[in-house]
């Protein structure tokens, strides 16, 4: 919500085509700040500004090269009168000629953009660092960039984010120290470092509703379309603040101190002078982001509703993002890894903002980390390896995996550099593990590792022991933890193509019967207690004997085997 300070009437083009200055003055105060309204337009005696008399140099020459319309009778005279000058043809070098303000000869004068970022425009056109910008010229910020020109004074101007912004008048007068700048403020926030002002120079900012006068301080002026209001936070020095004659609000000049703010409402007026938020504390924050999300979160002081932040390079002082949030949350997405500086203001229930603090943090977060397939989080795995999968990253030409017992790394098991997106690793004993993976550029670089996972390793299933055999039978056992259930295959070949039997004991053995001579293969796993399923033991391989055969007839004679038969026909 910026405000503006009505000044002195920017002077008018003339019929020589230069600028005439307006009647109209500015009277400096003695706390350092200009303000103009209706009751300060007829000072008592013209402003002025000195020039030192040069060697040579006369009254006329005077005129002829600093007032409108030359060396006229008319400008010479008043001359004359301003200076006291009993002999207008004498006057002596290092002598202080005064020249009124309202007939100085006013050039236009640029000002430079030496930075922007989003979409910030100018005159609808995108902005181009460099540029040269001027009065009449509009720049708007668009919703989420900022540009900051530098004046001829050497003054800097901010327009923030939403912010848009008209120069309105930009002129000097050449070889005097006078200069004549007024900006005016259609919506959102400047950001304004105006260093002391030579002589009478005269620097305001005007909106809908409010005019400020400054004559070296820094200070943020800002308005709302919307609600009709405008603020003002001074940062050092001091402003004057005043009602638009354009507005219905009473007519109130009032002095703005460093580290104080207030609000000018278009009906309410001049609204009343209050100390600025406090700089949000920023010790705690983060140093070291390795995910391209970048968030702070910040306590906020009572009173405090609100934040305004940016991300900066602190070389520079180029902008790389901005926010504008409610509560105490920064997010910051798509920045570049490097060293960049957090700036943050709090805004408090009327909309004022405080001074900056500021925060360093490093960004590296490339080449982004692949995304880890298995094992799984929390798998369970009984095996004598482990089979690593992940997704592969664009920007990776290669990967580094580490595996460790605990979850800082501090007791590596594996650090093992990959070609590809799996690795198989058959040295880790039974445990509770945790694995991770960084992506390693075409140069070289490696980038931050992702997220750790957790696996856990446990012994493979014992083989059972040599089976008893007999014929048509044979009884297993095997070893086993408590808890766990079994599942049991038999087969007649060694692939299990075709499943004679599955069985689902309830205790690590088992008796099989009515068994078929021959080969027979077996099979058997276990399931945890908390559900996981182990893989099937090795095969075993076992021969169920064939039955004995029958005993062979007896030899020799028969009639002693047949005379019990004959007996009992007989009788």
């Amino acid at each position: 919500m910026p405000l503006s300070c009505e000044m002195n009437a920017i002077p008018k083009r003339g019929p020589s085509g230069v600028f005439r200055a307006s009647p109209r003055v500015v009277a400096g105060l003695a706390l350092g700040w200009t303000l103009v309204g209706p009751a300060l337009a007829q000072p008592a005696a013209p402003a002025t500004v000195v020039h030192e008399v040069r060697k040579q140099e006369t009254l006329t020459a005077i005129a002829e090269t600093f007032l409108v319309d030359g060396a006229t009778p008319r400008n010479i005279a008043l001359l004359a009168r301003l200076n006291r000058l009993p002999n207008r043809h004498l006057i002596r070098p290092g002598q202080s000629v005064h020249l009124p303000i309202d007939r100085l000869r006013l050039e236009v004068r640029e000002a430079v953009v030496v930075d922007h970022y989003g979409a910030a425009t100018v005159d609808g056109r995108p902005v181009v660092k460099g540029a040269r910008v001027t009065e009449g010229q509009v720049l708007d910020a668009g919703a989420d960039g900022g540009v900051r020109i530098a004046l001829p004074d050497g003054s800097h101007v901010w327009v923030r984010e939403t912010a848009r912004m008209r120069i309105e008048a930009l002129r000097g007068a050449a070889g005097l120290p006078y200069d004549e700048t007024r900006l005016g403020v259609e919506s959102g926030r400047l950001e304004m470092l105006i260093g002391k002002l030579r002589g009478q120079s005269r620097f305001e900012v005007r909106s809908p509703v409010a005019r400020l006068g400054v004559r070296g301080t820094e200070f943020r002026a800002g308005y709302e379309a919307t609600s009709r209001a405008s603020v003002v936070e001074v940062l050092e020095g001091t402003v004057g603040a005043a009602t638009a004659t354009s507005t219905s609000a009473p007519a109130v000049d009032v002095a703005v101190r460093g580290g104080m703010g207030l609000v000018v409402d278009a009906v309410r007026g001049v609204g009343v002078v209050r100390s600025l938020p406090a700089a949000p504390a920023l010790t705690a924050l983060p140093s070291l982001f390795e995910r391209p999300l970048v968030t702070f979160n910040l306590a906020l002081p009572t009173g405090v509703d609100g934040l305004r932040a940016s991300v900066r390079d602190p070389r520079s002082g180029h902008v790389l993002a901005s926010a504008n949030v409610t509560g105490r949350a920064l997010r910051f997405a798509d920045l570049p890894d490097g060293d960049w500086q957090l700036v943050v203001r709090a805004r408090d229930d009327a909309g004022l903002e405080g001074p900056e603090a500021t925060h360093a943090f490093r960004l590296a977060a490339r080449p982004e980390p692949p995304f880890p397939a298995s094992p799984r989080p929390g798998q369970t795995e009984r095996s004598e390896s482990v089979s690593f999968a992940w997704a592969e990253a664009t920007a990776a030409r290669r990967y580094r995996l580490q595996v460790a017992a605990d979850t800082t790394f501090a007791r590596l098991q594996l650090d093992q550099p990959v070609d590809g997106s799996s690795h198989r690793a058959t040295a880790l004993p039974p445990g509770d593990w945790h694995w991770r993976l960084a992506s390693i550029d075409a140069t070289g670089r490696q980038g931050p590792f992702g997220d750790p996972q957790r696996f856990v390793l446990r012994p493979m299933p014992g083989a059972p022991a040599e089976p008893e055999v007999a014929v048509g039978l044979a009884r297993f056992a095997w070893p086993a933890e408590p808890g766990q259930a079994f599942e049991l295959q038999v087969a007649r070949s060694a692939d299990f193509a075709t499943i004679e039997r599955t069985l689902h004991p309830r205790e690590p053995q088992v008796t099989l019967t009515d068994l078929a001579p021959g080969a027979w293969y077996m099979r058997v796993r276990a399931t945890d207690p908390d559900g996981y399923v182990g893989p099937y033991t090795s095969v075993q391989r076992f021969v169920v004997p064939e039955p004995p055969p029958p005993p062979p007839p007896p030899k020799g004679p028969l009639w002693p085997f047949l005379m019990p038969l004959l007996f009992l026909l007989l009788f």
